[in-house]
Formats: structure tokens, sequence, C-alpha cells
């Protein structure tokens, strides 16, 4: 079985979803905020701050959500200590987590014990023995890695898997458990190249690092976080922006298997794609839903029409009348099956986009505002 990795979207143990933000006031100060659906349907909660880490100069990054073994949530969000000259120097991992279903979160931990500052949003996966496992980009140019001891239990030592001979690397990871349980990690190097690391067995050791290299012309940087989908059969399919505007996907050519060459999606005529993580998930019959936005500040979305490999057309839901769109949507199924997602305005506000039905139309944009004198920062990953 799968275990998806996710982002900053994430349902509860009874389907509902919650949502995390980070949040910055008129005097510079940055908080997570947190919003929750209240009914299975559309009631939501108030906005509520769960603050900032005590030790933590500072966010910058999406945080990442994932559920345990047991359901309950648990929030990662890389501190950043900002320079003068505004730049980020990295940060220590900061958990906090719920305490009951569908309920509070716990203080803030942080995890810098035996490890590197870290710089970007971590990746985070449940892997087949129900142990949460987190990866995060290393301000030493490595992939670093830390895991749960035991389900819903004590974390490990941070453990460096290093980088490319020769190479550092510059994106956020992606993480993803194949069909047989089998981690596989992806992330784009200095040399503006996809590498990949993968578990040997279930339980065992790492692979040596593997380039997927770019497509001919194309360069991966920085912001050109890949993500990581699951085809109906089992196949992990995954899709990043080139510098050229465009998505490419890379997919493997059996379960567990080899890994096809560059496809590309082009952008429709006369934008391109900004270049941020894309957000995807598999649809109640199994196709998989992918979103980006453009550089036109609108939503795209492109969907398979098999189960498994062809797909449409891109369709464009455009932006709310009242603002742009920035930065990496989210994407996940509601309580009822159907797609929601979200992703942050030019205004500062979080705005959501719902099926009308299973694999069916779509709403109207929809405001959730933003929390009283803050303005929420777009979901970006490094950059």
């Amino acid at each position: 079985m799968a275990y998806p990795s996710t982002t900053w979207v994430a349902p509860g143990t009874d389907g509902r979803l919650e949502v995390f933000a980070v949040g910055s006031d008129h005097d510079g100060g940055q908080s997570l905020w947190h919003r929750w659906q209240t009914t299975s349907v559309d009631g939501w909660s108030d906005w509520f701050s769960h603050g900032a880490p005590p030790d933590a100069a500072g966010l910058r990054w999406s945080p990442t959500v994932a559920a345990g073994a047991d359901g309950y949530l648990e929030v990662f969000v890389v501190g950043d200590d900002l320079q003068p000259d505004g730049l980020g120097s990295g940060g220590a991992l900061h958990r906090t987590s719920q305490t009951t279903r569908n309920g509070g979160l716990s203080h803030w931990r942080s995890y810098p014990t035996g490890g590197p500052n870290l710089f970007g949003s971590p990746a985070v996966v449940r892997s087949a023995d129900a142990h949460l496992q987190v990866f995060g980009l290393g301000d030493d140019g490595a992939l670093w890695h830390m895991w749960q001891t035991a389900p819903n239990n004590g974390w490990s030592q941070w453990v460096s898997h290093g980088a490319p001979p020769g190479l550092v690397l510059n994106s956020a990871p992606s993480v993803a458990a194949g069909e047989d349980g089998r981690l596989d990690v992806f992330i784009v190097s200095q040399e503006a190249a996809l590498w990949h690391i993968a578990k040997t067995a279930t339980n065992g050791g790492w692979s040596d690092w593997v380039s997927h290299g770019s497509p001919s012309g194309v360069l991966f940087g920085s912001d050109s976080t890949p993500v990581v989908g699951y085809s109906a059969d089992g196949r992990l399919e995954l899709f990043v922006v080139g510098n050229d505007g465009r998505l490419w996907q890379m997919r493997q050519t059996v379960p567990n298997g080899g890994w096809s060459g560059w496809r590309s999606h082009d952008a429709p005529s006369g934008m391109k794609f900004l270049r941020c993580r894309p957000a995807v998930a598999p649809g109640l019959d199994g196709r998989l839903e992918l979103f980006l936005v453009g550089d036109d500040a609108s939503l795209w979305h492109l969907r398979q029409t098999g189960s498994n490999d062809a797909s449409s057309q891109w369709f464009s839901h455009g932006a709310p009348a009242v603002a742009g769109l920035v930065g990496s949507p989210a994407v996940a199924p509601d309580a009822d099956g159907e797609m929601q997602v979200f992703v942050i305005g030019t205004d500062g506000a979080l705005w959501q986009l719902s099926q009308t039905g299973p694999s069916g139309g779509w709403s109207q944009w929809f405001s959730h505002g933003a929390p009283e004198g803050t303005s929420l920062l777009a979901a970006i990953t490094t950059g």
C-alpha cells in the first residue's frame, strides 16, 4: 500500500479538512495559523494562531502536515533566522501535533540535535511500518532524514544522506512510499538536474544517488520542487516545472520499477507556469488531478483521461475577481471524496475551490479571508 506525502492541508480522523499557513502581521511578526472544517460539508472555524516556535527567529516556508498511525495530525515547519539583508540562513525543524483526535495542538518541539540548519519546507511520509519519516534540505547542501522510532512515539537523531558526488542539493525534497513500501526521495541539485535516492528494501538501506537529469535544454532550479503522485495501478508519477515554464513528467514504467524519460505538458499558449511545487491527488476514480498557478495569476488544472497515463487539455479556473493567485496550491479530498483546492491570493487571503460532485464540476472561488491584522504568505518550499 502506498502512503502519500502531504503538504499544508490534510483530513483529520473524521475526514474534516485542516489547513495550516504562515501569516505575517503589520509589525513583521510571523505565526502559524490554522483553520478547520466544523462540518464535513462547508462549515469552517475561525482562524486560530499557534504562534511561532520560541527559538525561531522567523517563519518563511510553508508548513507540512501529515497523519500519524493513530490519525493524529503532525505539523512540521522550518524556522528561518533572517539576516539584515533579508536572506535566510536556515533553522531548526519545529513540530507541533494533535493531542486528541480532531483536537488541539501541543506546544512546539524543536529538533536541531545532531543535525544541520535546514532550508525550505520538509517532506513527510508515513512508511509501511507506520512510522513518520521526515526529510529536509540542509544548508550544507545535503539531504537530512529523521524518523519516528515507533508508531506515534519518539524520534531518531538526524542522519545525513549526503549529496551526489561533487554536488550540492538546492531544492526542497519530495518523498513517496511505493507500492512495495520502499521510500523514494527526489530533489534538485545545483547543476539543475533531478536526483533520486531510494530504499533498497522496505526496512533496508539506501541506494546510491541516481540522476534523472533534466529535459534537453531545460533547467530545474531551487524553486522547482518536485511532487509525486500515485497512478491507479500503483506507479509513481513525478511532476516538476522547468525554467521554460512547462510542466514536466516522469513516471515509473511498472510499479516499483524503472523510470521513463521526460514528457512535457506544454503550458497554454502565451503563458508559463510558476516554478513552484504543483499539487496532485487522485480523485475517487483513481485518476490524478493536478493544479498549478500560471504567470497570469490563475489556477490551471490537468487531469488524467485514463487510469494511468493519458492527460486532458489544460483547463483554467481563473482567479478570484478581487485577487490574483500566488505560490503553490494544496489539494485534498473532503469526507465526501470531492476535491478541495486551496491557494493564497495576492490579497493575503486563503481562497478555496471545491468540486461540486465526485469527479464533477467546480464551485466559484470562496474566500476564507485572513486573520485580523495578518496577511497569509504564499505557500513556498524554497526560494
